[in-house]
């Protein structure tokens, strides 16, 4: 009797263990390897990877686009872009005796801060933010800035470049 017992309480402590493990490999993010912040990040801007360094919570990735070096940091869990700087800039020297303008040089987009997100979301509709996505798109991509306004909840669609509302969503 004394010995089923025991192997049912150990049986039950192995079980227990294994629900644990599997619970905790559920809920615990997925980080993204460098390769795929790599491959994100090449065909959003259409670059070319320099270095990917990974930093707490980011990987902090370089690249060059039309002979200049820019700097971007990518969350290492959501692949949501912030931060861009320009590391080294393109001076192509104008060539001497010609009076013809040199053309510029094309503008790499930046993407709105979740804070600045938020501010034209507020503009827009007064309320009580809940929060606000970001998705990645070929275009730039968007957020879904989701507020209450009372008892009613509103999502707001905005791009993430341009900052111009795409569509205001009202649910009850």
């Amino acid at each position: 009797m004394n010995r089923k017992r025991a192997l049912f309480i150990v049986t039950m402590i192995i079980l227990t263990m294994f629900v644990v493990l599997a619970v905790k490999q559920l809920t615990t993010p997925k980080q993204l390897t460098i390769a795929e912040i790599s491959k994100q990040v090449e065909q959003s801007y259409n670059a070319e990877i320099v270095s990917v360094v990974e930093k707490s919570d980011e990987f902090v990735t370089s690249f060059k686009k039309d002979g200049s070096v820019f700097e971007v940091s990518v969350n290492n869990e959501t692949g949501q872009f912030s931060e861009l700087t320009i590391i080294q800039q393109n001076n192509v020297p104008p060539t001497e005796n010609t009076t013809e303008e040199q053309p510029s040089q094309p503008q790499i987009p930046t993407i709105l801060t979740e804070q600045q997100v938020i501010e034209i979301a507020l503009n827009e509709i007064s309320g009580e933010i809940d929060s606000a996505d970001f998705e990645n798109t070929t275009d730039g991509g968007y957020y879904f800035v989701e507020m209450e306004q009372g008892n009613q909840e509103i999502t707001i669609q905005i791009h993430a470049i341009t900052g111009k509302i795409l569509s205001i969503q009202y649910d009850d």
